[in-house]
């Protein structure tokens, strides 16, 4: 059981490596940590919008 789980944990680090480097380049671009907020994808008959809200309303670098 321990090697079938040592095997599976080396087979997937390269994906968590580059999920994190994926999460770490969309919080560069939008301006905002995405784990410190919640998007809110808002669709409308003539588009659509996302409502971003900082998850602690004490997190003012977030809510700003």
């Amino acid at each position: 059981m321990k090697t079938y789980l040592l095997l599976l944990l080396t087979a997937l680090s390269p994906a968590f490596g580059q999920h994190a480097e994926m999460n770490n380049r969309g919080d560069r671009v939008m301006g905002f940590s995405h784990e410190k907020t919640t998007h809110h994808f808002r669709l409308y008959a003539d588009g659509g919008a996302i409502e971003v809200t900082a998850n602690d309303p004490r997190d003012t670098a977030s809510r700003d």
